[in-house]
C-alpha cells in the first residue's frame, strides 16, 4: 500500500478506525480517551514548518488521538480516530490573541467536532 499512488496514510488509517468502530459495538461502556503529541525535529525536515513561531529551526506537526478503551474490562480497543495537521507560518503568534478570539476560531474548537 506505502508504495501504491492510489493508496495514503490516511487511507490505511481509515480501515483501521472502521474496524474499531465495528469492534467497539461489542463493549457496553467505552472511554474515548483524547490527547494531542507534538512530532518535532531539529534536523533538516522538508515540508514541515516551525512548530511555534520563533522556534528557529525546530520543525514538526502535531498528532490529535483518541483511543477507546472498555471501562468495564479496563482493556483497550483501539485507536478510533487521528488527525494530524500543522499549524501555518502565517497563524504563528496566535496563542497570544486566545482571549481575544471566538472559541470557534480556536484551534481547540476543532475536538468537539470530531
Amino acid at each position: 500500500f506505502i508504495r501504491n499512488p492510489g493508496f495514503g496514510g490516511q487511507d490505511i488509517a481509515e480501515g483501521g478506525f472502521r474496524s474499531i468502530a465495528e469492534k467497539s459495538k461489542e463493549h457496553e461502556l467505552l472511554l474515548a480517551l483524547e490527547d494531542t503529541t507534538t512530532f518535532s525535529y531539529t534536523h533538516e525536515a522538508e515540508g514541515l514548518e516551525e512548530i511555534e513561531a520563533g522556534s528557529g529551526n525546530i520543525r514538526g506537526f502535531y498528532v490529535h488521538s483518541v483511543l477507546l478503551v472498555d471501562a468495564q474490562k479496563e482493556r483497550t480497543i483501539g485507536l478510533i480516530d487521528q488527525q494530524r495537521w500543522q499549524r501555518k507560518a502565517s497563524e504563528a503568534g496566535k496563542q497570544h490573541q486566545r482571549k481575544n478570539r471566538e472559541y470557534e476560531e480556536k484551534e481547540s474548537y476543532k475536538w468537539e467536532m470530531l
